[in-house]
């Protein structure tokens, strides 16, 4: 594909070698994290996001999380009262350690719920050496009506009226501090190893669930999904666009439609800044580059004005826009394919024989794309 680089000549034209790729693929698993928002914690293994096409390798059973409305992510263990959502603060990967709070500002109360309740394959954490005993107290007055208070106190000390408050058990614990959040660790699979190597983890490739893990680096084969975090207000402005844009030239394909042109995304043709970039068939004549659009932190305004711009130009030294994708959170571009690679490629210094053009054909070059 003919692109651009710090050349007047070419600077028209679009730069394909650049886009880089921001998910990778690794025997099905992405060298990526996820988030659920902006400010969420990474997500990767053994966690793995609940309902999403994941393979199995690719996450541990009993480590689902799921996004919430508000894009916060948030995990679920089974009760006997009912489903406990705590939110996902943070989840320390080296240490194995996962650090909740209750949603509702409540967390005793979940805390509680969860001492009766299995949270395999989690536990909770232990400060060694360290146990505390504690009174659980049901104050019907408190806005939080469960009361965890450390059992040498007295309710007058606690500053909780004895009228309110009814004890309802006494429990041992060896963390001091469970009102603003809950922490828990856990033991298999084990990563740690990977991590502070800064590497990434999955299941053996024999897909059991022993918890035998391996170790990959986090840069491989460029993924076969796109994962975006995109708004309602981000999908409205863009299908708005397109919806105006519709009368003119490029098609609109589905993202099933952009798996069966590259042939599941099987010939990649080269990665930059915004995604990766594939080869694919429209048909056994006409010869695609699909870009993947990889902008997790946009609004849609790139893909707009890139659908926008390119569907206006029309030249024969300029590759142009055949179609775009815009499926869910999804987002390709689609353009002519360029058998002859990067013009880049070939501009040159005189001294790199192998691969420099000669001033003249330059020359043809330049004042072809002036044309």
């Amino acid at each position: 594909m003919v692109t651009c680089s710090n050349i007047l000549v070419v600077t028209i034209l679009i730069l394909v070698s650049n886009f880089n790729i921001g998910i990778w693929l690794v025997n099905g698993c992405s060298g990526r994290d996820f988030r659920c928002g902006p400010d969420g914690p990474p997500i990767r293994f053994p966690f793995r996001l609940k309902d999403k096409e994941t393979e199995q390798s690719c996450g541990y059973n009993g480590f689902d999380l799921t996004c919430s409305d508000t894009h916060k992510t948030q995990i679920e263990f089974p009760s006997p009262s009912g489903a406990i959502i705590l939110e996902v603060m943070k989840i320390i990967y080296p240490d194995n350690r996962l650090y909740l709070t209750d949603p509702e500002n409540c967390l005793p109360r979940q805390f509680v719920k969860l001492l009766r309740s299995p949270i395999s394959p989690f536990q909770f954490f232990e400060s060694p050496g360290v146990g505390y005993n504690f009174t659980i107290l049901h104050c019907s007055s408190s806005l939080c009506p469960v009361i965890v208070v450390d059992s040498s106190d007295t309710l007058f000390n606690s500053g909780l009226d004895p009228i309110d408050c009814t004890k309802t058990s006494d429990s041992d614990f060896t963390s001091s501090d469970f009102t603003s959040e809950l922490v828990l660790t856990w033991s298999k699979p084990n990563c740690s190893k990977c991590e502070k190597e800064g590497k990434m983890c999955k299941l053996k490739n024999n897909g059991t669930e022993d918890g035998e893990i391996e170790c990959f680096d986090r840069h491989h084969k460029p993924t076969k999904k796109i994962l975006l975090y995109v708004t309602g207000e981000d999908e409205t402005r863009i299908e708005k666009f397109l919806e105006d844009y519709r009368t003119l030239n490029p098609a609109r394909f589905s993202y099933h439609d952009i798996k069966r042109i590259t042939n599941n995304f099987r010939e990649e043709l080269g990665e930059g800044a915004h995604g990766a970039v594939f080869k694919g068939k429209l048909s056994n004549e006409i010869l695609v580059a699909v870009k993947m659009l990889n902008n997790a932190e946009g609004d849609g305004k790139e893909f707009i004005n890139e659908v926008k711009a390119m569907g206006k130009v029309h030249h024969i030294n300029v590759v142009r826009l055949v179609g775009f994708c815009a499926d869910g959170c999804y987002r390709a571009l689609v353009y002519n394919f360029f058998p002859n690679g990067s013009l880049q490629n070939f501009i040159t210094k005189p001294d790199d024989i192998d691969r420099f053009l000669g001033w003249e054909k330059l020359q043809q070059i330049a004042l072809g794309i002036a044309k």
